[in-house]
């Protein structure tokens, strides 16, 4: 299997192969509390278990999906900015269909 996906992807996958399929880690990603300033949202995603994988996030305004983006190289805790305007919340989708959902 290893061999036909190095083969078949033109993308680096070494994360996929180390964290999903050498090991049994437990991925467990959530947001944090958000924080907001005179002119941004801040969202903190939480790395539980240190598993260093890429984390799809989907920018929601009302209720309708404005941007989807894969965050890479999430190692610990990372803060996402945005400007007040451009979301009302966020969403986010994981392997085995564990979802968390933000809004503000």
């Amino acid at each position: 299997m290893k061999t036909t996906l190095k083969t078949n992807i033109n993308k680096d996958i070494q994360w996929f192969l180390k964290e999903l399929i050498d090991s049994r880690n437990t991925i467990d990603y959530t947001f944090g509390k958000s924080k907001k300033t005179d002119n941004n949202i801040l969202i903190p995603i939480i790395n539980k278990t240190n598993v260093n994988i890429p984390v799809p996030v989907y920018g929601l305004k009302n209720n309708e999906i404005v941007f989807k983006k894969w965050l890479t190289n999430i190692k610990k805790d990372t803060v996402l900015s945005f400007k007040k305007n451009e979301i009302s919340g966020c969403h986010n989708f994981f392997p085995h269909f564990v979802t968390s959902y933000f809004t503000f």
